[in-house]
């Protein structure tokens, strides 16, 4: 659906790559669980990974950003978050 390096780009943030977005983050989610729809029922469910906050209210901020892109990424390619 999207670019996996347009994807990959924006997540794995080195000093000089821009941060993670909500739309790239929203897109991840898309990606990783195989839908628009999926993304956004799970973007709009607590997540105990997360400290049972809802995805969608933690991508108002740069560091929540980051962290619903791990959880992302735990869930795409296994392992902690």
């Amino acid at each position: 659906m999207y670019p996996e390096t347009s994807l990959n780009e924006g997540l794995m943030a080195g000093a000089n790559k821009p941060q993670p977005t909500k739309r790239i983050a929203t897109a991840l989610a898309a990606d990783v669980l195989g839908s628009p729809e999926n993304a956004k029922a799970w973007l709009n469910t607590p997540n105990a990974a997360l400290g049972s906050k809802k995805p969608a209210d933690l991508l108002s901020t740069q560091a929540g950003t980051n962290q619903v892109c791990s959880v992302l990424y735990a869930i795409q390619y296994g392992g902690a978050v």
